[in-house]
C-alpha cells in the first residue's frame, strides 16, 4: 500500500511539473545584434515634441498635420507626469549624437562602443538665475553656427554641452563590461539646483576574484566598488543601456517575461535594476526629408523607479531580400538587429539623420521598405 501511495505522489508531482512547464513564459532572447564589421549611426537631437506648455505630446495625422485626435506621434510619453521633475524644460535644443560600434576581430572577445554628443540648449533667461554658475557654459558663436538653435529673440540663455563616452564589453549575450570612460563638459539646469557638470571618469572591471571589482577613477582620484560574489555577467555598465536594448528580441511574443538587467553607474557607484517594457506596434511619425507615418516597435526603460528612456526600433517585418540591411536572413534562421530609429531621454529626442554620409546603414532603402506600412485611415 505504501508503495502505491508513493507512486501516486510521484505521478502527481510529475503531472504538476509538466503543467508548470507548459505555463512558463519563454525568456526574451538576447543576442549581439550588430554588424561584425562595425557600424556608425548619427542622430539629430531636438526638443521632445510637447503639446505647448502641457506635459502631453502632439499627435498627428498620417500626412504630418497636428490634430486633436491624431493617430501618429513623433514622441511618446511612458512616464505620464513631468511635473515632479526638477529639471527645467528648455525652449529649444539642437545637436547631434554619434555612436560607433566596433567588435573585436575574432567577433567575441570584446566590442567597443564610442559616443559623442554635443548640443546647444536654449532656456528662458528668467529660468537661469543671474548668479548661476551655468551661465559660464554659454555657447560660443562657433558653437551656435554649428547648431543654430532657435533663440526666440534676445531673452534667452543658450548653453553648450558635450559628452564623450566609451565602453568595452565581452561581445557575447551576457555583454559583461570590461571598461568604460566618460568625459562631460556640460551643466544641469534645475529648479532647485543649477550647476556645471565637468568631469572625467574611467572604470576598469576586475573579475579575477570571486567578487568582481570596479576600479573607478574620477578626476584623478581612484576608488573601488565590490560587487556580490559570483555576480560576473549579471550586470552591465550604464553606458551600455542603449545597445543592450537593441540586443533584446522584440517579436510579438517577447517581453512577456518582463525582462530586466542590473545596471552599474560608475559615477555615483550605484547598482540598480533596469526594467524593460515593449509595445510591439506603435504608430510613429518619422521626419526625414519627407514625413513618414509608419509602425515601429517601442521599448520603455525604467532604471530603479525612474523612467529613463523610450526607444523606437525597426519592426521585424522588413524584408529586402539578401541586401545587407538591419533585418536579414542567416542560413539557419531569420535574425534581426533591430536598429534604433529614434530614442528619447527626458526632454531630448534623438532621431537618425537619414542623409548623413557617416551612417553605415542605407536608411533610404529602409525608409522605402517602411512606406507600405502607412495606414489608410
Amino acid at each position: 500500500m505504501k508503495k502505491k501511495i508513493a507512486l501516486l505522489i510521484i505521478l502527481i508531482l510529475a503531472v504538476s511539473l509538466t503543467l508548470v512547464a507548459c505555463n512558463q513564459t519563454a525568456a526574451t532572447s538576447i543576442r549581439t545584434r550588430w554588424d561584425k564589421d562595425g557600424e556608425t549611426h548619427v542622430f539629430n537631437i531636438t526638443l521632445a515634441d510637447f503639446n505647448g506648455d502641457s506635459n502631453s505630446f502632439l499627435a498627428y495625422s498620417a500626412d504630418g498635420v497636428a490634430v486633436a485626435n491624431g493617430k501618429y506621434h513623433k514622441d511618446i510619453a511612458f512616464a505620464g507626469e513631468f511635473t515632479n521633475w526638477d529639471e527645467i524644460r528648455p525652449l529649444a535644443v539642437l545637436g547631434s549624437y554619434t555612436i560607433d560600434i566596433k567588435p573585436s576581430a575574432d567577433g567575441t572577445a570584446y566590442c567597443d562602443v564610442k559616443t559623442v554628443q554635443e548640443m546647444c540648449v536654449a532656456y528662458k533667461d528668467t529660468d537661469i538665475a543671474e548668479n548661476s554658475e551655468i551661465r559660464s557654459a554659454a555657447a560660443t558663436q562657433e558653437q551656435l553656427d554649428k547648431y543654430p538653435v532657435d533663440t526666440f529673440g534676445s531673452k534667452v540663455v543658450v548653453l553648450w554641452s558635450q559628452t564623450e563616452t566609451s565602453v568595452r564589453f565581452e561581445n557575447t549575450d551576457k555583454q559583461k563590461p570590461l571598461s568604460s570612460t566618460v568625459k562631460v563638459n556640460g551643466f544641469y539646469a534645475g529648479k532647485t539646483a543649477q550647476q556645471l557638470t565637468n568631469y572625467e571618469l574611467s572604470t576598469v572591471y576586475d573579475y579575477s576574484e570571486k567578487r568582481p571589482v570596479a576600479k573607478i577613477t574620477l578626476n584623478g582620484e581612484t576608488t573601488e566598488y565590490k560587487f556580490s560574489r559570483n555576480s560576473a555577467g549579471t550586470f552591465i555598465d550604464s553606458n551600455q543601456i542603449l545597445l543592450y536594448l537593441r540586443s533584446l528580441d522584440k517579436s510579438s511574443s517577447s517581453f512577456q517575461d518582463s525582462p530586466s538587467k542590473s545596471v552599474f553607474n560608475p559615477y555615483n557607484q550605484t547598482l540598480q535594476t533596469a526594467s524593460f517594457g515593449l509595445s510591439y506596434e506603435y504608430n510613429v511619425l518619422l521626419t526625414g526629408e519627407n514625413v513618414l507615418a509608419t509602425t515601429l516597435n517601442v521599448v520603455s526603460v525604467k532604471v530603479g523607479n525612474n523612467a529613463f528612456m523610450m526607444q523606437e526600433n525597426l519592426p521585424d517585418t522588413i524584408k529586402l531580400g539578401d541586401k545587407k540591411l538591419d533585418v536579414y536572413t542567416t542560413p539557419n534562421s531569420k535574425d534581426s538587429r533591430f536598429t534604433t530609429v529614434r530614442f528619447r531621454v527626458g526632454y531630448f529626442a534623438y532621431e537618425i539623420n537619414y542623409s548623413n554620409t557617416e551612417n553605415t546603414t542605407d536608411w533610404s532603402e529602409i525608409w522605402t521598405a517602411l512606406s507600405p506600412a502607412v495606414s489608410e485611415e
